[in-house]
């Protein structure tokens, strides 16, 4: 019997979480009964580690109130806070931010990681390597899934949100990795060019980089 082919069968997970995810999560949202508007839905994917399985959540125009009360030494730890809320406890306040998994696609994940990290060679070097090696390599590995979580962030910006959401104006779906380490890049795959300005001129978003 042939062997699969690993590209073939790669490209195979890929599309199937793809679908699944764009056509759950509008669902899934819907199911977490936010009362408040949102500014942003977050999709979130994971480096490697024992935990593959993405995460999605929504930030609501609660947190964005207790920001603009919020006094800050360094002004870019709002922008960290807006775009990373789930690495922030100032989002842990009740109605701020709604989380949860995505385990509908918890086992193609984890076969697409192992595949990933095969094709790149990782695996057991990856223990002796610093952490900024380690984040260099992820990200070479992670560019198939990553690409292909952007399309499903794009899916869902396009998405007519009806039901369960109520999106702010500029609402945004955001794609970026858990810990945040990918956020400018991400972000700018994210928002693309009309959205990234109109965000930036209403202090959404720095004027320079992160």
């Amino acid at each position: 019997m042939a062997k699969p082919d690993p590209q073939k069968h790669l490209a195979q997970l890929l599309a199937s979480i793809e679908r699944d995810l764009t056509d759950w999560i509008p669902l899934a949202v819907e199911d977490l009964k936010i009362p408040s508007s949102a500014y942003g839905l977050f999709l979130w994917y994971q480096d490697y580690d024992d935990d593959w399985l993405p995460h999605f959540g929504v930030a609501t125009e609660l947190l964005l109130e207790d920001l603009a009360k919020m006094r800050f030494e360094d002004p870019m730890e709002k922008y960290d806070i807006l775009w990373c809320p789930q690495q922030s406890e100032a989002s842990d306040a009740p109605g701020r931010l709604f989380l949860d998994e995505c385990e509908l696609v918890a086992d193609a994940v984890e076969e697409c990681y192992e595949l990933l990290a095969l094709e790149q060679g990782l695996g057991s070097k990856m223990a002796t390597m610093s952490d900024e090696e380690l984040c260099t390599e992820e990200f070479a590995a992670l560019k198939p899934f990553r690409e292909m979580m952007h399309r499903v962030g794009r899916n869902l910006q396009a998405h007519k949100w009806t039901k369960g959401l109520k999106p702010m104006e500029d609402f945004a779906v955001v794609v970026s990795d858990y810990m945040g380490y990918f956020l400018e890049d991400d972000l700018q795959l994210s928002l693309g060019p009309s959205l990234t300005e109109r965000l930036t001129s209403r202090d959404m978003l720095p004027s320079s980089p992160f």
